[in-house]
């Protein structure tokens, strides 16, 4: 799978393709965040979409697997950030630092159906909860969207044969499932999944009392990441 970087290398067009993968979707997202970064102010939903707008108004031959790509990275790291957000609420990891975190947490190397259990064991309410009554249409087509995106990432072939206005569709539901899920977190818990630096603690200090599952240690953060790891894939 190709893309052609036309609308990137700041200002100067670029026609030369590069294959699509994991490391080069995320390579293309940070060029075209820089792009457009004079604009960006706040880091939040709205944002964080831009570049996937850009990609859609394109006339790039690969908009509609870019889009895609990169929607589904949108939709990974926020479950991540919202689960790091949540673990550092606790004062024992807090106390351990970040650098730290990161690294256990790189470790385990953990599905987004992973991400979603570990919010649902400690967040006061589950994800389903957040996303409300769109969550079930929602996460079949999240499943299906990751399967589909690690045979592009593999270079297989899908068997759906997916035109570019379907897969704008498949976009269009994992905007939703952000949408949803930012604005009630932001509500919930104080933060969306997209802010910068989610290894920060909450602006309402009783909010660790409402957390389901007690950490006291990393140990206890080790042994919760061992299950997590353990989820199969969406």
């Amino acid at each position: 799978m190709l893309v052609t970087t036309g609308l990137l290398r700041f200002g100067k067009r670029s026609d030369q393709p590069i294959p699509i993968t994991a490391l080069n979707s995320r390579l293309l997202e940070t060029f075209l965040q820089a792009a457009i970064r004079p604009i960006l102010t706040v880091r939040d939903f709205s944002t964080e979409f831009r570049t996937i707008e850009i990609l859609e108004q394109s006339d790039a031959a690969t908009r509609g697997v870019d889009s895609f790509a990169l929607a589904i990275i949108k939709v990974e790291r926020q479950l991540r950030k919202l689960f790091t957000f949540l673990i550092f609420q606790y004062p024992s990891l807090r106390a351990v630092g970040v650098p730290t975190l990161r690294d256990l947490l790189y470790s385990k190397r953990i599905y987004s159906s992973g991400m979603i259990q570990g919010i649902n064991e400690i967040a006061p309410k589950s994800i389903k909860e957040l996303i409300g009554v769109e969550h079930d249409v929602l996460f079949g087509r999240l499943g299906d969207a990751t399967e589909i995106r690690n045979k592009i990432f593999h270079g297989q072939v899908t068997d759906q044969h997916l035109s570019r206005s379907q897969l704008f569709e498949y976009v269009h539901f994992l905007r939703q499932w952000c949408s949803l899920l930012a604005v009630s977190a932001e509500a919930e818990f104080g933060y969306d999944g997209f802010g910068s630096n989610s290894y920060r603690q909450s602006a309402d200090q009783n909010f660790v009392v409402r957390l389901k599952r007690q950490i006291n240690s990393l140990d206890d953060y080790a042994q919760l990441l061992d299950v997590l790891k353990r989820v199969p894939p969406l």
